[in-house]
């Protein structure tokens, strides 16, 4: 009959150090595990000498050599039992230099209406990498907006390698918006103008005007005032920056108040030389004023198209020559609007 026999087969791995590795390391790049270099089946129970010298622990520090090219031989060895005897693999290590650190200022400065991005960021060195963070892990794009803290940069050698990394500090400046006093006044007959606006403006600074809250074109001082009409306005404080909040004013064009002065001077120095209403005559046209003197006389008659008192009469009838003299007259003001009611009062004359 027939017979067979059962052989049983025992494959014996020997010492594995791994393939030759080729790898690229710079002198900044801190402190090298030689273990994590080799390949991923190599035992992991050799060692690696330089030119015969044991690398302990497999720890190579990069800072400690010249940048050139090393053959670092990692080598497992054979157990007793093991076949093949023992295994080795080279391990070629490029060593690059690192670059020295950019060179930037201590800090910039931005407003913050400009909107300033990454690309206005500026440092002495080639093939800039700019990051918002110490750790590096936070890479800044050009078109990034820039924010208040601190940015750093690398500079990259052609070999590849990064350099440490330089800081800067980044200020963002804003104005304050300028603010407007709360019982400001404007007269519709004085036909006012943005200057007159700026005027109310609480705040010292170059204040600029826009039509809008977004608009970019400046308006004109000079430009006149409309009723009703929202106006926009921005402050270039100390800073230099102009405000990136822009304070809105809607104008109301009030009808003019009429200023009575209390006294007239006329003794010629260009003061108070002439009993002068403030906005009469756009208000009212069509007035006349009557001026008595303390008997009851008229003493001066006039309207809109007629000089105003200077302290002399213009009345005929009146005691003495035209200039009057020193005292307290009286004056009615008939508006002749049909609703306004005549106005009385008192002036003192002095010269």
């Amino acid at each position: 009959g027939e017979a067979s026999t059962t052989f049983t087969i025992e494959v014996l791995q020997g010492a594995n150090a791994g393939e030759d590795m080729d790898v690229s390391v710079c002198t900044n790049d801190g402190l090298q595990d030689l273990f994590s270099l080799i390949s991923v089946d190599a035992d992991m129970d050799g060692e690696f000498t330089l030119d015969g010298e044991v690398i302990a622990d497999g720890i190579m520090d990069p800072s400690a050599f010249e940048a050139e090219t090393y053959e670092v031989v990692y080598t497992v060895m054979a157990e007793d039992d093991q076949c093949g005897g023992d295994d080795t693999a080279t391990i070629t290590i490029t060593l690059g230099e690192a670059p020295e650190a950019p060179t930037t200022g201590d800090a910039v400065a931005f407003c913050a209406i400009d909107s300033a991005t990454a690309a206005l960021l500026d440092a002495e060195g080639t093939n800039l990498t700019w990051y918002s963070d110490a750790d590096l892990s936070m890479m800044v794009s050009e078109e990034d907006l820039l924010v208040n803290g601190e940015y750093y940069v690398t500079q990259t050698a052609d070999n590849g390698c990064e350099s440490e990394a330089a800081m800067i500090m980044v200020n963002i400046v804003d104005s304050p918006a300028p603010t407007i006093s709360s019982d400001y006044e404007l007269c519709a007959f004085d036909n006012p103008t943005l200057a007159d606006l700026t005027a109310e403006i609480n705040e010292t600074g170059e204040v600029t005007w826009y039509e809008s809250a977004d608009s970019m074109t400046a308006l004109s001082n000079n430009a006149m005032l409309t009723d009703g009409t929202t106006y926009y306005a921005t402050l270039i404080s100390d800073n230099g920056c102009e405000s990136s909040e822009r304070l809105a004013v809607t104008v109301t064009l009030e009808d003019c108040a009429l200023l009575f002065p209390e006294a007239i001077t006329p003794n010629g120095d260009g003061r108070n030389d002439r009993l002068v209403i403030e906005n009469i005559e756009s208000e009212y046209p069509n007035y006349n004023i009557t001026i008595f003197n303390r008997w009851g006389n008229a003493v001066y008659k006039g309207n809109a198209s007629t000089p105003t008192w200077d302290g002399t009469s213009n009345q005929s009838g009146s005691l003495g020559d035209d200039v009057l003299p020193v005292g307290v007259y009286f004056y009615v003001v008939d508006f002749n609007d049909g609703s306004t009611e005549p106005r009385q009062g008192k002036v003192y004359l002095n010269r």
